[in-house]
């Protein structure tokens, strides 16, 4: 299974995790940045559009801004991280 290391910075920590997908849930809004062989897919709702690592950071930038000044407990983000044993869903919420 093909991974990457995806950067994190949540509540003042930053750190990266080895995995292929990232979901950022805000009061039931979803968006998910997983990847293919082809390189990164951004989905919302029906839509899906393939976009370039700056285009993930900018998203992700945007997604840990929301985490950090979230109070509500109505923000959470998922990653799947790969390793040689499989996957993990790490959930962080706030």
């Amino acid at each position: 299974m093909k991974a990457s290391f995806i950067p994190m910075h949540l509540l003042g920590s930053t750190f990266t995790l080895r995995g292929d997908i990232i979901e950022f849930n805000r009061a039931g809004n979803r968006e998910t940045i997983f990847l293919r062989e082809s390189g990164w897919v951004f989905a919302t709702g029906k839509k899906r559009v393939h976009i370039s690592n700056e285009d993930m950071d900018t998203i992700l930038v945007g997604w840990f801004t929301q985490f950090d000044h979230s109070t509500n407990g109505y923000c959470s983000i998922r990653v799947r991280m790969v390793d040689a044993d499989g996957t993990t869903w790490i959930t962080y919420r706030n």
